[in-house]
């Protein structure tokens, strides 16, 4: 999301205490288009429930904007090792569930930035068929470990 819509976002959270309900509801419909979320906010709910969920709003807001200004960056070292009080740092104040999705897409991503690595090697499990995908995992000394595996391992390894 390019900083103008941050801005856009802000006056659509805005828009979120609005008394014209048709108001709210077309915010929170653009919010959830632009963010991919709604963080459990009702254009329909009493006032008081509203207010609960706008403040959800403005965490979430102040929250991207404290990372867009570098303030939650995790250092990863070059042995792969996470500096621990930079990740708790930079995962301060979210939900288990947003804590999990977060690190679902930094995952997500270096399998992504790394994914020429996955190709006609054998799978590392089963070591028949062909790799056909790359799994990174996070040891429990904190390093991370990529392996290539197959489409039927990797949905093995992931339920």
């Amino acid at each position: 999301m390019a900083p103008q819509d941050l801005r856009h976002v802000k006056r659509l959270v805005d828009a979120l205490e609005s008394d014209d309900a048709f108001d709210r509801r077309s915010a929170i419909e653009r919010l959830a288009i632009l963010t991919q979320q709604r963080l459990d906010y009702r254009w329909s709910a009493d006032a008081t429930e509203r207010k609960r969920a706008v403040k959800r709003w403005r965490r979430w807001l102040a929250r991207e904007e404290r990372l867009r200004r570098g303030k939650a960056t995790i250092e990863i070292f070059g042995d792969g090792k996470i500096d621990q009080a930079a990740l708790d740092k930079a995962l301060q104040g979210l939900t288990p569930a947003d804590k999990k999705a977060l690190m679902q897409k930094v995952l997500a991503n270096v399998v992504a930035h790394h994914a020429g690595l996955a190709g006609s090697a054998k799978c590392e499990v089963c070591e028949r068929r062909p790799a056909t995908a790359s799994i990174t995992e996070r040891a429990d000394d904190g390093a991370f470990h990529r392996r290539q595996v197959c489409e039927v391992c990797a949905s093995r390894l992931g339920s």
